[in-house]
């Protein structure tokens, strides 16, 4: 299955939001993160400068869909329009990085 157009793009952190029991707060500083999907499923994540190119794979889900990237784990949700990063692997995080269209 090819990756959804709703995924392709360039995608912006705009920082984070935590569980609502969560011990901890967002950060007061969010990185300067950035990220760019292509429909073939490679990726180019920038974090603070440092670039990271790669490849994602795309999966469906029962309540939405994610793409993971290889060799990292990292997951990434679609939620209302927003790719939203909670986990890695199987480890959840309190704190989620959100990440939007740039447009």
């Amino acid at each position: 299955m090819g990756v959804p157009t709703e995924f392709v793009g360039h995608w912006k952190l705009i920082g984070q939001e935590c569980e609502p029991n969560a011990s901890e707060l967002p950060p007061k500083r969010n990185a300067q993160a950035d990220l760019n999907l292509q429909a073939d499923g490679s990726y180019f994540l920038t974090v603070e400068g440092f670039p990271m190119p790669g490849r994602f794979n795309y999966e469906a889900l029962k309540h939405g869909s994610r793409i993971t990237f290889e060799r990292s784990l990292l997951h990434f949700e679609m939620k209302n329009g927003r790719l939203e990063n909670w986990s890695e692997g199987d480890s959840p995080y309190l704190c989620g990085n959100i990440f939007v269209r740039d447009e």
